[in-house]
């Protein structure tokens, strides 16, 4: 039986349409379900209600902040320039500078906008 974040990966074929799997699988009943392809051969069968959750879920998990690169996110959000930053955490420049680069990184973004937008979406920011 599947739950509300419950994500199932089943082998099947595409065609004309219609997805065959090789096996059924049982959802609990009628439900909205979201099929992305992953290649020519295999599926995923997420409740599409549930879909946002569960990807946020899983990013979340991976990605783990220090308290500091926190302390860094939450001001950037509030549209802090690293000088500024680096006042505000009575920091230099340069260690705010290898901070927002590990963000930067952790969230695989490339710029200060991105992070906050990447960690608004993860459910990182309060």
């Amino acid at each position: 039986m599947t739950g509300p974040h419950t994500l199932l990966t089943v082998r099947g074929r595409y065609s004309n349409g219609s997805v065959t799997l090789e096996t059924s699988v049982p959802l609990d009943g009628p439900r909205d379900v979201l099929v992305t392809f992953l290649d020519e051969e295999e599926l995923v069968l997420v409740p599409a209600p549930a879909y946002e959750e569960i990807v946020r879920e899983l990013a979340c998990q991976d990605v783990q902040l220090t308290r500091r690169e926190r302390d860094v996110l939450g001001l950037l959000q509030g549209g802090l320039t690293n000088r500024e930053i680096a006042v505000e955490l009575q920091l230099s420049t340069g260690t705010i500078r290898n901070y927002t680069s590990a963000l930067y990184e952790k969230l695989k973004v490339r710029n200060r906008l991105e992070a906050v937008a990447r960690a608004a979406e993860m459910g990182l920011l309060g």
